[in-house]
């Protein structure tokens, strides 16, 4: 007989029963990992509501919802922050049934405007879908002179070798400054409010030896930065940039192609570039680099019809006007503001 039974991470048990039933899942996302749901919970007081489906002592369906309060997004109940996809997994009808029938009693519950749940699979009426965003993959299973060969456009090549000759030094790094200080400016530079140091300290602590941030220089200046995150198989990046400056570097190429190469020297199988949207400029850039174009299904079911589902992918008027502002703000500014605005855009 199927059963429900909640999950609270801060009991190492509870803990390890989620953890391994994701690290056994062959389709299971880096979001998925139980370290999120501390992490979230100390750097901005994100509470979770998550449940492992249970037959006869075996682990049949897994579901993790986040609690966001957002002044531009809505009230929601959503199964991963700041990532494409993840947080719900079933074996069975029955199972997703009963994880969704408890979902839906926690959103009239909490009185929440929309369930978001974010996987790679459409779910049933009465959810509808949003499929504004795409996953990008590229399979390393193969030596990296054959990726190189047989994947890569050859405009990628291209500007790899022209990188090659601008004096760049890759290298991995276990301390988050340099990136930081990097992330903070290009996101900026695009607009976007980003996370405080912070982040980068909890994900040291959560995560370990998981995280590693990797960096170009050039003449001692590091000219492109990204946070990777190791996840089985795969390699992930969930925060990736390059200063506007480095272009003629080609700074970004060379950093890609490193993180390439590494991941073939480790054994892992896949390279993940993150979601981008579909037709995108971000989208096109990764489908030269012969990743794979998943779906995303943002699977939404709205529980308050005065205010609605809010679309992360469908920014308002009044949001691509804070956009052009906040490019030209002070770096101090934006830097002290930002992760108190982003936090409330998961």
């Amino acid at each position: 007989m199927l059963e429900l039974q909640r999950i609270r991470f801060e009991n190492r048990s509870d803990f390890d029963r989620w953890q391994e039933y994701v690290e056994a899942r062959p389709d299971s996302h880096c979001a998925d990992l139980a370290e999120w749901r501390p992490l979230f919970r100390e750097l901005y007081g994100i509470e979770d509501y998550s449940y492992l489906c249970v037959d006869g002592g075996r682990t049949v369906g897994a579901l993790s919802l986040y609690h966001i309060r957002s002044p531009f997004m809505g009230r929601m109940l959503v199964t991963c922050c700041f990532y494409g996809y993840g947080g719900f997994y079933w074996e069975s009808e029955a199972a997703r049934d009963l994880l969704l029938d408890e979902a839906a009693v926690v959103a009239r519950k909490l009185k929440v405007d929309y369930l978001e749940l974010r996987l790679t699979q459409e779910l049933p009426a009465p959810y509808k879908s949003n499929t504004d965003f795409s996953e990008f993959n590229l399979d390393c299973g193969a030596p990296a002179e054959e990726i190189w060969t047989d994947r890569l456009a050859s405009n990628v090549r291209q500007n790899i070798r022209k990188s090659r000759k601008q004096a760049l030094e890759f290298r991995f790094s276990e301390h988050h400054g340099p990136c930081f200080d990097l992330l903070r400016r290009t996101l900026r530079a695009h607009g976007t409010p980003f996370h405080g140091k912070r982040f980068f300290e909890l994900l040291e602590k959560h995560l370990g030896s998981r995280v590693r941030y990797s960096e170009v220089r050039h003449q001692e200046r590091v000219v492109a930065a990204g946070i990777t995150v190791r996840f089985k198989g795969s390699i992930i990046t969930p925060y990736i940039g390059s200063l506007a400056g480095s272009r003629a570097l080609r700074a970004n190429y060379y950093q890609y192609w490193n993180l390439i190469e590494d991941c073939v020297a480790e054994g892992r199988t896949e390279f993940q570039m993150g979601r981008s949207p579909r037709e995108s400029t971000h989208a096109r850039f990764k489908q030269k680099w012969g990743c794979e174009e998943r779906a995303v299904y943002y699977n939404y079911l709205v529980v308050n019809p005065r205010k609605g589902y809010r679309a992360v992918s469908r920014p308002s008027p009044v949001y691509l006007l804070a956009t052009r502002i906040w490019r030209r703000l002070p770096l101090a500014v934006t830097t002290l503001v930002g992760p108190r605005l982003f936090r409330y855009i998961p």
